[in-house]
């Protein structure tokens, strides 16, 4: 009885779908403001980068090993996240790592991915603005 319900339900969601809009054309522009990413300090923006990655690495791969590709004034910056990441989800630096974090950067952007290295591909990124002013 319960699944003919929820089954009837989502028929008639489906069905109503669009017709539950107004008639008309939509309004010209956008509809909704995107909103530019905070720009943070250059330790914030490593705080909101351990953050995102323990979430993806305590749950998909804690205690995997991480190798990093980056310009070189940014591999310290990628070493402290790994670290970091690794107190709470146990990944670490190696050099051979099973997974590789790719760091660029882009004018006042940083780009980090990490890339699952048998199939080449990106499991995590996270981009992060930063503040011009930030030290």
């Amino acid at each position: 009885m319960g699944r003919l319900i929820i089954l009837s339900a989502l028929v008639i969601l489906f069905f109503a779908g669009c017709n539950a809009l107004p008639p008309g054309n939509p309004p010209s522009g956008e509809i909704v403001t995107t909103l530019l990413p905070t720009e943070r300090d250059k330790r914030g923006a490593e705080n909101d980068l351990v953050t995102s990655l323990f979430g993806y690495t305590l749950q998909h791969c804690p205690g995997s090993s991480v190798a990093i590709e980056a310009d070189s004034a940014m591999i310290p910056v990628a070493r402290r996240v790994i670290e970091r990441t690794g107190r709470i989800s146990g990944i670490f630096y190696s050099p051979q790592g099973e997974y590789l974090l790719r760091v660029r950067t882009e004018g006042n952007r940083w780009d980090f991915s990490l890339y699952e290295l048998n199939g080449n591909r990106v499991v995590w990124q996270e981009s992060v603005a930063i503040s011009p002013q930030a030290k």
